[in-house]
């Protein structure tokens, strides 16, 4: 199906493409304060010029005038996975979601092949929806819109309420530690309800590629397969780290395009 998907994206009119941009989101930081960082690149500033291409090139899409405007963007409109700092009510207060979605719609754990999975899930997490980005039973979906372009920081690896102690950077790589439900719904979100046709992840790294699952080979009992779906997948990544490049491309599906460890900003691929 994924297969499928990139030639339809090949055949599809650009100005009819639907394009979602993921900013990295430390694991166990304030959002605030790292929002879009990657090695050697300055990624929200690589959205911005990319957009202005693709503007150029025909795609539907607003330009921020900058990647600090970008930056600002979202943080004006706390359209992040922040809930520490900023009350879910606050977050849809400023119109930073783009959808308040219904846990049965969202996820594909909900399918039969895949119980038990949703099971460690809701047994790490709480029983759907789970909790922190959740408003009246519904998972808040956050981001901004840029006419068929939407930008999202990526959704926290693992932290609310309780478990946000302080070390919740070390279920990054927790061979065991599922994503929460609000993680998994984003994904399920972008696939079937913005139905977008390429997902862009912006610097190295981000968490997709680092979830509970096999090394190789993966299977729909591991959830970097749960949560990557069937969309293309394209990553910019620093070229200088091909072994977790290479776990990117393994386990996230993802399509590298590499960028030079030295560049402030994505300029060409290598």
């Amino acid at each position: 199906m994924r297969v499928k998907k990139w030639i339809d994206l090949a055949k599809k009119p650009v100005v009819e493409r639907r394009v979602a941009f993921i900013l990295n989101n430390n694991p166990c930081a304030g959002a605030e304060a790292s929002i879009g960082g990657g090695s050697n690149l300055d990624a929200p500033e690589s959205v911005a010029r990319i957009l202005k291409r693709m503007a150029g090139a025909g795609y539907n899409v607003t330009i921020p005038e900058s990647g600090r405007a970008l930056i600002d963007l979202i943080l004006a409109k706390k359209a992040m996975s922040e809930f520490r700092w900023t009350t879910v009510q606050d977050i849809v207060a400023t119109a930073a979601h783009l959808s308040l979605w219904t846990w049965r719609r969202t996820n594909r754990t909900s399918e039969p092949s895949r119980k038990a999975l949703q099971q460690r899930v809701s047994e790490t997490w709480g029983a759907p929806p789970g909790a922190g980005m959740v408003l009246d039973g519904r998972i808040l979906i956050t981001g901004i819109r840029l006419g068929n372009a939407t930008v999202h920081v990526q959704p926290k690896r693992g932290c609310f309420g309780a478990r946000c102690d302080g070390s919740v950077c070390k279920i990054l790589h927790d061979p065991k530690c599922p994503p929460p439900h609000q993680y998994l719904a984003t994904y399920y979100w972008l696939e079937h309800v913005q139905k977008a046709d390429v997902v862009v992840h912006v610097g190295t790294h981000g968490s997709l590629e680092f979830l509970p699952g096999k090394g190789v080979g993966l299977s729909q009992e591991c959830f970097p397969d749960v949560a990557a779906g069937t969309i293309p997948f394209l990553y910019i990544y620093n070229s200088d780290n091909p072994a977790e490049g290479t776990t990117a491309k393994r386990r996230g599906y993802a399509t590298l395009v590499d960028h030079y460890a030295g560049c402030a900003h994505f300029r060409r691929t290598v």
